[in-house]
C-alpha cells in the first residue's frame, strides 16, 4: 500500500525534552537510531516526493512531521536517553540542506541523504541514487556530483570522525572523485554535446565503492 503522510502527527519533542545539543554521532548509531532501515531506498524516495510541494522543495514542519511519522513507533522502543538524538539527526538534515534562509530543503538533496539511512542493498541504492540524477541513458558529472555531495555533507555534519574537514569541502571532493571516474571511462564521453553520461551499471558499482571507502557502516 505504500507509505502515507498523517498531517496531525506531532513533533518528537512534544513529548521528551531535546534542549541538550549532541555536537557528534557515529553513522552506525545514527542510522541504527533514526530506525528508517526497515523501509527501502524506493519507498523513502517515493514518500519524500509525497511531502513536495510543487515547486520540488519541503518545509521545515513538512520533513520533521513527515519523517516523525516513519519513525515513531521505533523512537518510543528506544532508551529514554537515546531518544532526543533522533529529533538532532533531522534538525541536522534540515539545517544541512537548507537553502540560505528560505525555511525549505529541495527534494534531491533529502532522497540523496535519506539512501545513506534506509535498508535495502547497495545496488538498490545506487539504482536510486541514479534515477534521481539520469537523463534516461546516464547520469552526468553534475548528477554525481550532486548525490555524492548530499551523502557526504550528512556523514560529516553528524559523525566528523569521517575523512571531510568539514562539510563545505564536500562539493569539492566529490567534484573531483566524479572527475575521476570520467577519466577512468573515456569511452563515454560525448564531445559533440559535452555532457558525458555514465550508465547505471558502472555508476552503481562505483558508488557501493566510493561508500565502502569512507566507512563501512554505510554498505551492507
Amino acid at each position: 500500500d505504500g507509505l502515507h503522510i498523517n498531517q496531525d502527527s506531532k513533533g518528537l519533542n512534544d513529548d521528551y525534552d531535546v534542549g541538550h545539543h549532541h555536537s557528534m554521532i557515529s553513522m552506525t548509531d545514527a542510522i541504527r537510531i533514526l530506525g528508517l532501515a526497515k523501509y527501502t531506498p524506493g519507498m523513502i524516495i517515493q514518500y519524500i516526493t509525497d511531502l513536495c510541494s510543487e515547486d520540488g522543495t519541503i518545509s521545515e514542519v513538512t520533513l520533521h512531521q513527515g519523517i516523525i511519522q516513519l519513525i515513531r513507533k521505533h523512537y518510543m522502543s528506544l532508551p529514554l536517553m537515546e531518544r532526543p538524538l533522533a529529533d538532532h539527526i533531522l534538525q541536522r538534515l534540515f539545517i544541512v540542506f537548507q537553502i540560505g534562509s528560505t525555511g525549505v530543503v529541495t527534494f534531491t538533496d533529502i532522497a540523496s541523504a535519506l539512501l545513506v539511512f534506509c535498508g535495502g542493498s547497495m545496488e538498490r541504492k545506487a539504482k536510486c541514487a541514479f534515477s534521481l540524477f539520469s537523463q534516461k541513458i546516464g547520469i552526468s558529472h553534475e548528477g554525481i556530483c550532486s548525490v555524492l555531495t548530499a551523502i557526504f555533507k550528512i556523514v560529516s555534519d553528524l559523525d566528523p570522525g569521517h575523512h571531510f574537514n568539514s562539510a563545505t569541502s564536500c562539493t569539492d571532493i566529490a567534484s573531483e572523485l566524479s572527475s575521476d571516474i570520467f577519466a577512468q571511462f573515456p569511452q563515454y564521453a560525448n564531445h559533440s554535446t559535452g555532457v558525458s553520461l555514465l550508465p547505471v551499471d558502472i555508476f552503481s558499482s562505483i558508488f557501493a565503492k566510493i561508500l565502502n571507502k569512507f566507512d563501512a557502516s554505510l554498505v551492507d
